[in-house]
């Protein structure tokens, strides 16, 4: 509802108040990723590493430490926590293996590598074709019709149109 730092306040709160494996979990998931989303995410190291301590799951803890790196422009260090993560999917955030491979496809276009972008880009979208990022990605960066044709040919026909129609 916009309301990120309510949000964020209720996050800490929740973190105050129990010690649910769960509910710690997903409450400091969902603060890393708040701040984050609010340009604060200089503030969220404490939190990446009581998450890393306290709930192991190397996935959700590199995964966010990559977006904090996004956030900060620090590209470089973003790819090398995204290096290594197969098969990530975040019960608690609903993150995925695309956004792992976004996140790649954005940290790729801004070190000015717009073939790996495209690359990142063209196989988050065979993991999840409604990746919208994705495809703004794979179009600014390719240079060459292959990512399109290799993402196009998996998706049905009759989704081609939808997928395409927001893009122009």
């Amino acid at each position: 509802a916009g309301q990120q730092s309510r949000a964020f306040a209720m996050f800490e709160r929740a973190l105050e108040l129990s010690d649910n494996v769960v509910l710690t979990r997903a409450a400091l998931e969902f603060a890393i990723t708040t701040l984050c989303e609010t340009g604060q995410a200089q503030a969220a190291q404490p939190m990446l590493d009581r998450l890393r301590r306290e709930h192991g799951g190397e996935g959700p803890g590199r995964y966010l430490q990559a977006s904090v790196h996004i956030q900060l422009e620090q590209w470089d260090e973003a790819l090398a926590c995204l290096d290594g993560i197969t098969d990530y999917n975040d019960n608690f955030t609903s993150f995925r293996e695309d956004s792992v491979w976004t996140h790649r496809a954005i940290a790729h276009r801004a070190l000015g590598r717009p073939v790996q972008a495209a690359d990142a880009a063209a196989e988050a979208l065979l993991h999840n074709d409604q990746t919208v990022g994705a495809w703004q990605i794979l179009f600014e960066c390719s240079d060459s019709d292959e990512p399109v044709r290799r993402v196009a040919e998996t998706i049905p026909s009759e989704r081609l149109i939808p997928l395409f129609a927001p893009l122009t």
